[in-house]
Parts: structure tokens; sequence; C-alpha cells
């Protein structure tokens, strides 16, 4: 019976959680310039300042991949740039005409925020029943009652939640002049990969709304 009760609670949390899920990225803000022309576009150079080569080649390659999937044609900096320190601005200008790129999306943190989180502690009571067999309420009173609720109690325990806040730009490659910018909050997460796909997606969703490529 109590083999169950934790089959049918594990699976309407997996139920709960596939339905209340949601984007561990919040674009908090955006802006792009009215007056540039919507798809003049067509080559950014994607630009990470992130101090983690590996996370900065998994984010640079991201969106290359999204800009891929709308026919735009990206590069990675990390192909002609090896490390931060050569990503100078002046350095990044002066390689831009054998790049060939017409755009520049520098991606930069801005702040880290740290919170505690308090959560009070709770008490839920669960029906339970068999699935197969004689129905649980059969014998006794006393074995009618224990075997029709489970009460599960959880202590009260904090936490410490951290977001990045994070501003990502869209430069013109010739003048240098910004065409867009967005500011977004992303939670703290070990899974770095899907964080990052997540991150991506909310910003491109934004670029592509705004018709800059």
């Amino acid at each position: 019976m109590k083999i169950m009760l934790y089959l049918k609670i594990s699976l309407l949390a997996l139920v709960v959680s596939g339905l209340t899920g949601c984007s561990t990225t919040t674009l908090l803000t955006s802006w792009s310039d009215p007056t540039v022309q919507a798809h003049t576009l067509k080559k950014p150079l994607v630009v990470a300042i992130v101090p983690k080569p590996l996370v900065r080649k998994r984010l640079e390659s991201e969106f290359v991949q999204s800009f891929k999937e709308i026919g735009i044609n990206a590069v990675p900096s990390y192909l002609h740039f090896d490390d931060l320190g050569s990503l100078a601005p002046e350095s990044i200008k002066a390689k831009l005409p054998s790049i060939g790129c017409d755009s520049i999306l520098v991606i930069r943190l801005l702040d880290v925020k740290k919170e505690t989180v308090n959560v009070p502690a709770r008490t839920d009571v669960y029906p339970t029943g068999g699935f197969y067999g004689r129905p649980a309420y059969y014998g006794s009173y006393g074995g009618y009652y224990a075997n029709s609720v489970s009460v599960v109690s959880s202590p009260a325990y904090s936490y410490v939640e951290k977001k990045y806040v994070v501003e990502s730009n869209i430069y013109d490659a010739i003048d240098g002049k910004m065409i867009w910018t967005g500011a977004t909050e992303t939670e703290d997460t070990s899974a770095i990969d899907a964080a990052i796909i997540d991150f991506t997606k909310v910003l491109m969703k934004d670029i592509r709304a705004k018709s800059i490529f």
C-alpha cells in the first residue's frame, strides 16, 4: 500500500512540475532603434563576455545555431578571439572587415542578485486506497483510518536564491550605433546547457519580434 501511495504521489509531482514549469530567464526590458530599417542586418558577430571558456563557447554556439535557423549566418567570436583579453572594442573593430560581419551582439553580466527565501513548515494529508484487490476501507475502523490517509510533514527551511542580470546589445559594425538592447534575469541552476538554451530563446524571440534581422 505504501509503495502504491509513493508511486501515486511521485506521478502527481511529475505531472504538476510539467504543467507549471517555467522559464529560467525573464526579459526585464528591451529597446530597439525605430530609425533602423527592419531586416537589413545579415551577419552578426556573437560576443559572450564570460570568464569560463566552455560556457562562453556554448553560449555563442547556441546563438549561432538560433540565427542559422532563421537564415542568418552569425559568427562566434571564439573562432577569432581566443580569450577575453583579446575582446577589446578596438581589437574587434579592427578585425570586423576580414570577418565580414555587419553587426555585433555583445552579451555581458551586469549583476548577481542574492536573496534568502524562507519556506515555512507544512503538513500534507494524502488520501490513499488500493489500486487492486479489495478496497482499503475493509476491516476495522482503525484499519480504515490508517489506510485512508497518509500524513507527510516537512520542516521549515531557507535557501539563497541567486539570479544573474545580463545585458545584451546589438551594434552596427560600421558606425558602432546601438540598434537593440535587452536586459534579462536568469535563475541560478546546475543545468547550464538547459539555462543557455532558455536564455537564447528568450532573447531571440524579442530580437525577431523587433525585426532586427
